[in-house]
C-alpha cells in the first residue's frame, strides 16, 4: 500500500514536471515572437513619424514645426498610456499569462496519472 502511494506521489511530481515545462516553453515562445513584433512595431513607427513630421512640416512650411507635432503628439499618447496603462496593458497581459498557465487539460492530466498509475502497479505485481 505505500509503495502504491509512494509511486502515485512520484507519477504526479513528474507529471508536473513535464506540464509545467511545456507551459514555460509555450509562455517563451509567445513572449519571443511578441518582443519580434514589437521591434518591427517600434521600427515602423520611428520612420512612420519621421515621415509624418517631414510631411507636416513641407505643408506647414516649417519643419521644425512639423517635427514639434508630431512629437507632442507622441507626448499626449504617452501621457494617456501611463494614466490608462493598467486598463490597457497590465490587465490584459496578466490575463494573457495566466491563460497560458493554467490550461484546462484535466480529463488529459488524469488519463495519464492512471495510465502510471497502472503501469506502476503491473510492474509491482512481477
Amino acid at each position: 500500500m505505500i509503495n502504491k502511494i509512494y509511486k502515485h506521489i512520484e507519477a504526479r511530481i513528474t507529471y508536473t514536471r513535464i506540464v509545467m515545462l511545456e507551459r514555460m516553453a509555450v509562455s517563451g515562445g509567445v513572449l519571443i515572437s511578441a518582443a519580434i513584433v514589437l521591434l518591427f512595431c517600434l521600427f515602423f513607427l520611428a520612420f512612420g513619424s519621421i515621415a509624418a513630421g517631414f510631411w507636416i512640416g513641407r505643408e506647414l512650411n516649417d519643419l521644425v514645426l512639423g517635427f514639434g507635432i508630431v512629437c507632442g503628439f507622441w507626448f499626449v499618447l504617452t501621457l494617456l498610456g501611463i494614466l490608462f496603462r493598467e486598463y490597457l496593458i497590465e490587465i490584459p497581459l496578466r490575463d494573457l499569462i495566466v491563460r497560458l498557465m493554467m490550461d484546462d487539460d484535466d480529463d488529459e492530466e488524469d488519463e495519464i496519472i492512471k495510465k502510471l498509475e497502472e503501469e506502476d502497479v503491473t510492474n509491482l505485481k512481477d
